[in-house]
């Protein structure tokens, strides 16, 4: 399952593929990377096994990867057993952001690792380039244009509660709980928030960021 998810992540952005052809792809990449990545089984990276001294924060200062990913994964709801092994994947994760596919993929390494739609704003209006994750916070408060401030937890905050920070005025963020359009085009790169959850719980610091046409 592996190699079949390194082999058919090569045709991602395959100019060869039609549009159909294009979907029935990623259909199978999101199925294979169901398994090899977000599943429990040992597919990608061979298990770790817990010591004495092991933390899920430093498991995962160790592989590069978010401590909300492990505890997601193998269900780390109590504190770690020694001798149990768990599942580890070796990032970071980094993910490409389309503004003309209107979406941002996650990879890990040269494999592909799901996709997630977005929308974009002006607050500020991304800018292409290749970014890094330099910051990830849930409490974010939102500093707009004109001097308005809008509390972490306020349900109009345009972050929605997932703010990951690249740099140079730059973000990904969730989506606030009630529309606003006042606030429409606040923001930077938004996302749905169950994806904004997701991609929070993938993209750790120093992930790496490009944003393309």
């Amino acid at each position: 399952l592996r190699d079949a998810l390194q082999m058919l992540t090569r045709y991602y952005d395959s100019p060869e593929l039609n549009a159909e052809q294009h979907a029935d792809l990623v259909d199978l990449l999101d199925a294979l990377s169901a398994q090899v990545i977000y599943s429990t089984r040992h597919l990608a990276l061979s298990p770790h096994t817990i010591t004495a001294s092991d933390t899920v924060e430093g498991l995962a200062l160790t592989y590069q990867v978010t401590p909300e990913l492990l505890t997601a994964i193998n269900g780390l709801w109590k504190p770690l057993t020694p001798g149990s092994r768990i599942k580890v994947l070796q990032g970071p994760f980094r993910a490409v952001v389309s503004l003309s596919r209107y979406e941002l993929t996650v990879f890990l390494g040269d494999l592909y690792a799901g996709r997630f739609p977005v929308s974009f704003g002006s607050d500020p209006s991304p800018v292409e380039g290749t970014y890094e994750v330099i910051d990830r916070r849930r409490d974010r408060t939102y500093y707009g244009t004109g001097g308005r401030v809008i509390a972490a937890d306020d349900h109009l905050n345009p972050y929605g509660g997932f703010w990951l920070n690249l740099g140079q005025d730059l973000c990904i963020h969730g989506t606030p709980e009630m529309a606003s359009d006042e606030l429409q085009d606040a923001g930077c790169i938004s996302l749905a928030p169950l994806d904004a959850a997701d991609v929070y719980n993938i993209l750790a610091k120093s992930s790496q960021v490009s944003i393309v046409r």
